[in-house]
């Protein structure tokens, strides 16, 4: 569990989370949970009291930022050899039985993903394109704690590709997107969202409602466009056509949107688009202020 500046809501978790594990181990199985908190060079918070509901505890000596906080957990996992890696959001509940739920997935089938899902559930036996899995699932993989890895997919390659574009503010999507590319085709076990965390109880969490289109910022920007920048990491132009392709079909008409003229992601995936010939009209039609379109044929309320 990266943490950072949220020290009585991550105590919270960690002793949600421990607990959880302390009863699993009680049952003697043969597939144990070990509870990692990297907190990032904050002294607010208590090691003592971390101490406690961890297996261990790691006090970065610098300020990491807090995506290379999250791909720390992926170098951690391959350095001790774990079999699977949950990377866990400290302002992202965990159920009473989300180890409970995962434990029993482990041990009733293999996956290269188990993924928290708004939408299909089950088993997805050949997924080849990362845009195409987060459509069947609701964009879920985007929370950190909605994803288990298996470890042995990952590669040294792709730690270091995440930590080189943690800018993205995805690093783990950097990973899943270098797994999906490298294996062709990965099978997936889809179990519902708030089963294994619970994104609407997150603190500060406003109800859900309708947010007018002319009052997106820099943060909506950086978080829109740094999603499909996460396959800078890939390794081949075909992976990347496919994956960016899906993208703008889907988003064209939202990207002057979210577009923020101090965010340079949104230039970024332009001057990437603009390498494949058939993106040229996608980007082209991005550029066009549909919104404005909409506002005045049905405006949403304030």
């Amino acid at each position: 569990m990266p943490t950072y500046g949220r020290s009585k809501v991550a105590l919270k978790q960690a002793k949600t989370v421990y607990k959880q594990i302390q009863e699993h181990r009680k049952t003697l199985t043969k597939v144990d949970f070990k509870f990692l908190i990297s907190i990032n060079c904050d002294d607010s918070y208590s090691s003592s009291e971390f101490d406690k509901y961890s297996d261990m505890l790691i006090f970065q000596p610098v300020n990491l930022g807090a995506n290379i906080n999250i791909a720390f957990g992926f170098f951690q996992a391959k350095q001790d050899h774990y079999n699977y890696l949950w990377i866990i959001g400290d302002d992202e509940p965990i159920p009473i039985d989300a180890v409970y739920k995962i434990y029993q997935s482990i041990i009733e089938s293999s996956f290269d993903f188990l993924i928290g899902s708004l939408r299909r559930q089950g088993n997805l036996n050949s997924v080849t394109s990362y845009q195409k899995l987060s459509q069947i699932v609701g964009g879920t993989p985007s929370f950190i704690s909605s994803t288990i890895y298996n470890c042995q997919l990952i590669l040294e390659k792709d730690v270091e590709s995440a930590l080189d574009l943690h800018f993205t503010n995805y690093p783990h999507l950097v990973i899943i997107n270098r797994i999906i590319e490298r294996i062709g085709s990965v099978k997936v076990i889809c179990l519902p969202l708030l089963s294994i965390c619970r994104v609407d109880q997150r603190p500060n969490t406003m109800p859900a409602k309708k947010i007018p289109r002319d009052s997106f910022g820099y943060r909506d920007s950086m978080v829109f466009f740094g999603k499909p920048l996460a396959i800078l990491g890939v390794e081949t132009k075909k992976y990347k056509k496919k994956e960016l392709s899906s993208w703008w079909k889907e988003n064209w008409h939202r990207v002057n949107m979210f577009k923020d003229k101090r965010d340079f992601r949104y230039d970024l995936l332009i001057a990437i688009s603009l390498n494949f010939y058939s993106l040229i009209p996608f980007v082209t039609l991005g550029k066009i202020p549909f919104w404005k379109l909409k506002n005045f044929i049905k405006p949403t309320q304030k």
